[in-house]
């Protein structure tokens, strides 16, 4: 407690001295007691993101009920943390980066309040096509957050110049896709299977990357540059509550003849794993559509396979 009043004693100190003058020296005092005051705040928002993704990365391991406190806690230090920022008294030269920074903030609240109410809805929910859809927006306006405290940072360095050292970089968004529909259907999933006592089996692919990655579209054929071999990182989860042992994971190209080729993967997935699987040596022919469909699949008592496949158009030009 005597550490945080001399702390807050001071930026008092330097904001008096600063306030005295109005040259470049007493300027630079009160923008630096400004920043000082604000870093902490911003290394706390930074660890909520950080929390915030464990949260749902891990919602296997902490269940239902743990997923649900986690999402609580933060919305309520996210918001702690905008009523501190929003208390800041700026100086002047400051007042337009402030604004940037208080509205970072007030995304991250809002997007941490939305999850927190949407998140058990849709486990209460028989469909949660809405919820999931909702949670997704809270997602994307986190990634605006991300680009609002990325133009803060860039506004305290001289015009042309790199983000200012005194502030450090600060994400909730660490992996493009996180707060897709596929992931947060299979966040949803994994949650309600961890619910209930019954055994549930249920894999899914979520996400399919092709290496060499498409460089434009052909109506709806992805084009992808020529290349000997197409490499295919595939992400599969198991969303239901029973660890999977030897699941296929499959991918196969048809051509318009018929022709097939195929590679496959065989992978143990524990209840509520995410597993990213490379599968390689496929040959694409050229100049012409190609079929490509990657499945996960299907194991022993699941009922549900709708999701199990993923199904694309590819095209190799060259």
């Amino acid at each position: 407690m005597v550490l945080v009043v001399l702390v807050a004693l001071s930026f008092m100190v330097l904001r008096a001295i600063a306030s005295s003058g109005s040259d470049p020296q007493s300027r630079r005092l009160a923008e630096q007691a400004y920043l000082d005051e604000m870093r902490p705040k911003v290394e706390r928002s930074t660890q909520q993101g950080a929390d915030l993704e464990a949260a749902r990365d891990d919602a296997g391991k902490l269940g239902r009920v743990g997923v649900t406190k986690q999402l609580e806690r933060l919305e309520d230090e996210a918001a702690r943390v905008l009523r501190e920022v929003r208390a800041a008294d700026p100086p002047s030269s400051l007042a337009n980066a402030h604004t940037l920074l208080e509205s970072t903030m007030f995304v991250r609240s809002r997007a941490a309040a939305s999850l927190a109410a949407s998140l058990p809805e849709a486990l209460a929910a028989e469909g949660s096509g809405d919820v999931v859809e909702q949670m997704g927006l809270a997602g994307a306006d986190l990634s605006t957050a991300d680009g609002i405290y990325a133009v803060f940072r860039r506004s305290l360095a001289p015009p042309g110049g790199k983000p200012a050292a005194t502030m450090p970089p600060s994400r909730w968004v660490s992996r493009a896709g996180s707060w897709s529909e596929p992931e947060l259907r299979a966040l949803v999933s994994t949650l309600r299977a961890n619910s209930t006592l019954a055994p549930v089996h249920d894999v899914v692919v979520i996400v399919v990357s092709t290496d060499p990655t498409a460089v434009g579209k052909e109506g709806t054929a992805d084009v992808l540059p020529p290349s000997k071999a197409l490499r295919l990182e595939v992400v599969v989860a198991n969303v239901g509550n029973t660890r999977e042992q030897d699941v296929p994971v499959v991918a196969a190209i048809t051509t318009p003849s018929g022709a097939v080729d195929t590679a496959r993967q065989f992978v143990d997935l524990a209840p509520g794993q995410r597993l990213t699987v490379t599968l390689g040596g496929l040959q694409p022919t050229r100049n012409e559509q190609l079929a490509l469909g990657v499945r996960a699949g299907p194991v022993t008592g699941e009922d549900n396979t709708d999701d199990n496949e993923i199904s694309r158009t590819l095209l190799v030009r060259g």
